[in-house]
């Protein structure tokens, strides 16, 4: 995320940076700005890969911004649970994924190797959920932290 705000009356030019929803960077650019207000925002969802639109309100007078420099102390929990959020959300993103290459994999292993146009009997139904059993069993193993063997 990039905002950028720049207010005549406060005489400031700012921007806020925001990666992965989890690092943010103030950026102050001009603490003698006399150009037009402005206020621009980018937003770009990096799990979907789609630009979005977000309502940002985000507003500093001059002497908060001043602050922002001087009082340099971070605020590592509230850090902290960003770091675990975007964590998270990305754990859940990887796991989606490899559970749709083994299931790829599995139909690969199974369904598709029959010729286009073949009647799908009970059989191969059957074999389908076997491969799937065997591709997913290891994952679902580990994921569950089991360390046994399994067969």
């Amino acid at each position: 995320m990039l905002f950028l705000k720049g207010d005549n009356k406060e005489k400031i030019l700012y921007c806020c940076i925001e990666f992965f929803n989890v690092y943010c960077f103030l950026v102050k650019l001009n603490d003698n700005y006399h150009g037009k207000d402005i206020e621009n925002k980018y937003c770009y969802d990096l799990i979907e890969q789609k630009k979005l639109k977000k309502n940002i309100k985000f507003e500093l007078t001059n002497y908060e911004l001043t602050e922002a420099f001087i009082n340099k102390d971070i605020p590592y929990t509230f850090q902290a649970q960003k770091i675990e959020r975007f964590l998270n959300i990305a754990l859940k993103k990887q796991s989606s994924e490899h559970i749709g290459e083994l299931i790829d994999l599995s139909l690969k292993n199974s369904l598709m190797k029959y010729p286009e146009g073949t009647i799908i009997t009970h059989e191969m139904i059957n074999e389908l959920v076997a491969e799937l059993m065997n591709q997913i069993t290891p994952f679902l193993f580990r994921k569950l932290g089991y360390k046994g063997e399994h067969k």
